[in-house]
């Protein structure tokens, strides 16, 4: 059992100092669980939304490439971090790739390990955003922040509005200043003013295994992360209205070195970046998640790199980006 004084410790370990999750989130007991059948794929989905598309009915869960196009699809990604990493742009690349409405994916490297940092704040967006679905006027209520403590100073890749000392601001703005801009300043406000017990919560309903008094083994891997956009898109953890509120807030983030960068103008991407800084190595970690609303269907891209530049991170996520745009825009629709 988690005790719920961790939660506060360890999410501000990992957004200021480092830190992270330890361990994996378990993938095959989201929500629902659909009975695997070989090289056949189907998925039903409810439609109207603009962010999300419930899940009511599938015929295979997992991972599918054998036999499938995305199989060379995956290669070229391979070749493209091969060589990024050989010209030493990136130390460590991980890619998870799924096309939401047919369940097609693949992973590279998908297993390894690394600090999640900024990206940890969707989960406090989700613990805000399912009180609020029991008490709605709770996003209207306002907290003050004094100033006395500037969390945003720490970061490298600073916000474009962080908060203004001695102001009060709604639940609703703090929620989207923290993901919109990742200003740790509003983090922390929602922090601090968080039941645990619902941020425990979060981690129980969605099998998430770590332990914050760990610090060695902190970490998280792309595949596992991939869960929490999984059900924000398909409406499973969140209801309708605040899943769609939480991609909305996620789709104004103001990152666009990475995954946007990669993509056309105009193209609608639900974004999360998170980065760090180990002091005593100089190994810098960015990462990038974000659900690209693709003309043929939106697809989960999930990048998390290791490496000593934040430009050349942030450069090999966008190149990688725009080649999986460009391959899934060249592939017959699913």
């Amino acid at each position: 059992m988690l005790v719920a004084r961790s939660w506060k410790t360890y999410l501000a370990r990992c957004a200021l100092v480092g830190g992270g999750f330890a361990a994996g989130l378990v993938l095959g007991y989201l929500i629902f669980t659909c009975q695997a059948e070989p090289r056949r794929h189907s998925h039903t989905h409810m439609a109207s939304y603009r962010f999300t598309s419930p899940l009511l009915d599938c015929e295979i869960a997992g991972d599918l490439t054998a036999g499938s196009e995305l199989q060379p699809f995956k290669y070229k990604v391979k070749a493209l971090i091969s060589k990024r990493t050989a010209a030493g742009d990136a130390d460590h690349v991980s890619v998870y790739f799924r096309h939401l409405q047919s369940g097609a994916s693949f992973g590279i490297k998908a297993g390894e390990k690394f600090v999640p940092a900024s990206l940890l704040k969707v989960v406090v967006m989700m613990a805000w955003l399912k009180r609020a679905e029991r008490d709605p006027a709770l996003l209207g209520r306002t907290f003050r922040y004094d100033g006395a403590t500037d969390w945003s100073a720490l970061q490298t890749i600073k916000p474009r509005e962080t908060l203004a000392p001695g102001t009060a601001y709604t639940v609703d703005d703090l929620i989207f200043r923290m993901i919109a801009y990742s200003d740790n300043n509003a983090w922390r406000l929602l922090l601090d003013n968080i039941d645990t017990r619902e941020l425990d919560a979060i981690v129980a309903d969605l099998h998430v295994n770590f332990d914050p008094t760990k610090a060695a083994e902190d970490s998280m891997s792309v595949r596992a992360y991939s869960s929490f956009y999984r059900v924000l898109y398909n409406a499973t953890y969140l209801n309708r209205e605040m899943s769609e509120k939480a991609l909305q807030y996620l789709s104004n983030g103001v990152f666009r070195d990475g995954i946007v960068g990669g993509v056309p103008a105009g193209v609608t991407v639900a974004t999360k970046f998170g980065e760090k800084t180990l002091e005593e190595s100089g190994i810098r970690e960015l990462h990038e998640f974000g659900i690209v609303y693709h003309p043929r269907g939106a697809f989960l891209l999930g990048i998390m790199t290791k490496g000593h530049d934040f430009t050349r991170l942030a450069s090999v996520i966008r190149e990688i980006s725009g080649v999986v745009y460009s391959e899934v825009s060249s592939q017959r629709a699913h």
